[in-house]
């Protein structure tokens, strides 16, 4: 973890139109990651006044690897940002130390431990619904899983209409030009199909 202050990249207003960059899925993805490489890399144990108060984070998972330019690097997993201002640290917080209702981030990744364990003590279905009663058991795995495994990089975005799409315009090329998964990603369980597709 990168424990010196460092000043959060700030994304522009202006956008460039799709339609007017000849470019395909993975070469975007590629600049993608190279945009994001040379940003601060936090781990569970991040300093919350190091991070914005507003912005959008990507999750990266232990032994999930692509290569870029010929270097092997770490895959983006998830995407995501909130929409309330001044939210950014709470969230990364709930991700880490909430449970499924404060997180669907938690809500997925307990939903993948579920399938992958084959359980049958914890209703799947009522698992995925926001708002219903949790497990603690199984909230205390998550909490485990996401701090032995997870890393992130984060920038600053302060406007909500800006975090909003960015995060959709990320994720749509991400998913269409994502490097694949390992074939041991815990993703491959989650309840949401598409998350296992996409890769993220």
């Amino acid at each position: 973890m990168v424990k010196e202050k460092i000043m959060p990249v700030t994304i522009p207003n202006k956008h460039v139109s799709p339609e007017k960059v000849i470019a395909t899925p993975k070469s975007l993805v590629k600049t993608i990651y190279s945009l994001f490489e040379g940003l601060p890399l936090f781990d569970y144990s991040y300093d919350a006044k190091s991070l914005p108060k507003d912005g959008i984070y990507f999750f990266y998972e232990n032994g999930e690897q692509c290569e870029i330019g010929g270097m092997i690097t770490d895959r983006i997993v998830r995407v995501g940002t909130h929409h309330a201002d001044n939210r950014f640290r709470d969230r990364i917080r709930n991700h880490y130390k909430g449970n499924k209702n404060s997180s669907v981030f938690r809500t997925h990744i307990g939903s993948a431990i579920i399938n992958r364990n084959g359980t049958s003590v914890i209703n799947i279905n009522e698992w995925m619904k926001h708002m219903t009663p949790t497990n603690n058991d199984l909230e205390e795995l998550i909490t485990k899983y996401i701090k032995e495994n997870f890393r992130f990089r984060c920038i600053s975005v302060e406007s909500e209409n800006e975090r909003l799409y960015i995060e959709e315009r990320l994720i749509a090329t991400l998913s269409h030009g994502n490097y694949p998964p390992s074939n041991h990603w815990l993703g491959h369980f989650a309840e949401r199909k598409e998350i296992s597709n996409s890769g993220l």
